[in-house]
């Protein structure tokens, strides 16, 4: 199936004008999410109160962005590309990255995390572009250069 994160550069392509408040579990895309088009970018276990103001803050034509980054997600977030602050990785890209380097397939991956093949993938092609590499083998060796895993 098709992921949010491609769901809302679809949407922008074919409808530029909407608003689109990305509402999910986890943190590490927002770079992604904010690159595809949303205007904002939520947790789900937001409270109610602070999805409507996002919501309201978004017809209003103000951005309901209110997250607490930290200094390597903030510095990821406005990086250029290709720079080293972009190299930061999430818990999750680690335990990812160490998966590879075991050796264990995205499905078998997807399976362990409970999480769709599709996230997996998305998520090995970000650690991919973070360590600046092409393929596993190239990121488990970049991974063990820079004491990753």
């Amino acid at each position: 199936g098709i992921d949010g994160i491609e769901l809302t550069r679809q949407l922008k392509e074919k409808l530029p004008s909407c608003n689109i408040i990305m509402l999910t579990l986890y943190d590490e895309y927002l770079a992604e999410a904010i690159e595809a088009g949303a205007v904002g970018y939520l947790l789900k276990d937001v409270k109610r109160e602070e999805l409507v103001r996002a919501i309201r803050a978004v017809h209003q034509g103000r951005s309901p962005l209110n997250l607490s980054l930290s200094r390597d997600q903030l510095a990821e977030l406005t990086a250029p590309p290709g720079s080293k602050q972009q190299a930061y990785l999430s818990e999750r890209e680690l335990a990812i990255l160490r998966m590879i380097a075991d050796g264990v397939t995205t499905k078998e991956i997807a399976n362990q995390l409970f999480l769709s093949q599709a996230s997996i993938k998305r998520s090995v092609r970000l650690t991919f572009e973070k360590l600046g590499v092409r393929n596993r083998s190239e990121a488990v060796s970049e991974a063990y250069k820079r004491r990753l895993i």
